[in-house]
């Protein structure tokens, strides 16, 4: 298996990050249409689907998602 960091996670989807609230289900989309790798969306797919503000609000359900190798 192939380890996901938080690094990548972010440079997947902090382009979405604009202030406003972000779902779940958009999140999931807006990764996929910018090549996240299927580990990335697995990893993304443990989260809760709640709503997210910024990107650090999805580390406190990603805890053990290491931030680089």
């Amino acid at each position: 298996m192939t380890v996901v960091t938080r690094i990548e996670i972010a440079d997947q989807v902090e382009g979405l990050f604009d202030g406003s609230s972000i779902g779940y289900e958009d999140l999931l989309q807006y990764a996929t249409e910018h090549g996240a790798r299927d580990e990335v969306l697995t990893t993304l797919g443990r989260l809760h689907g709640d709503t997210y503000r910024r990107l650090p609000d999805l580390w406190g359900e990603l805890r053990d998602v290491p931030v680089e190798l």
